[in-house]
């Protein structure tokens, strides 16, 4: 991924005495205190039994903190880390962001009783998501497509759960599949107890279709 990425302007010296990118500081700073108010609101301060469903809750502590992980990796990583001179590096800095936050992994799946099967669906589809921007990344390396990015996940992000929920709740119509457009729910399933299935399996795949299209852009792009 990093080979067919346009490099921006270096920033630190490396071994070789060529120039790097700089690891963007202020986007691991907000990931480590996401990651710990997750934490801490899912198993500081969250219910045991909560009397209504809530992912501010000690059986929701590792959904939450997946859903925290995600949209940090899909929204956050690429239209902030982007800019007119470009941040594109490609996967290495969102996998020590990863890493980062297998600590507290472990602590909230422990806590909320996951088992190993979906800790291991949901940090692979995580990956697939960190995949997945770092493609972006490489392909919008200065950010020209920031707004129709943004408006189009967040449209599948939001959009796609809430017309589900309308069209069952108040017409009764079966469009369950429609759920699975949004990564988010998608990650939230993998997150308990799941049997595979073409409503998420499929939009899984296009995901990562997506990615090696993107790259493939991205090389052409800087060839």
């Amino acid at each position: 991924m990093p080979d067919t990425c346009p490099q921006p302007a270096p920033d630190l010296p490396a071994a070789d005495g060529s120039t790097v990118p700089a690891f963007p500081r202020p986007l691991l700073v907000a990931w480590v205190v996401a990651v710990a108010v997750a934490v801490v609101l899912g198993v500081g301060v969250g219910p045991e039994a909560p009397e209504h469903p809530t992912p501010v809750s000690l059986p929701n502590a590792y959904r939450l903190l997946v859903g925290v992980e995600l949209f940090l990796l899909l929204f956050v990583a690429p239209l902030a880390w982007l800019g007119e001179r470009g941040r594109a590096g490609g996967m290495g800095p969102l996998l020590v962001l990863l890493a980062t936050a297998l600590p507290a992994v472990v602590a909230t799946a422990w806590a909320a009783d996951v088992r190993v099967a979906s800790v291991v669906a949901s940090q692979g589809y995580l990956v697939l998501a960190a995949i997945f921007a770092a493609a972006y990344g490489c392909f919008d390396a200065r950010g020209q497509w920031r707004a129709a990015y943004g408006a189009v996940l967040g449209g599948l992000g939001a959009g796609a759960p809430l017309v589900g929920f309308v069209a069952g709740d108040l017409f009764r119509l079966p469009l369950t599949w429609v759920y699975a457009l949004s990564p988010f729910w998608v990650a939230d399933r993998l997150c308990g107890p799941w049997a595979f299935a073409l409503h998420w399996a499929i939009p899984t795949a296009a995901l990562l279709a997506a990615s090696g299209l993107l790259a493939l852009l991205a090389r052409r792009l800087a060839s």
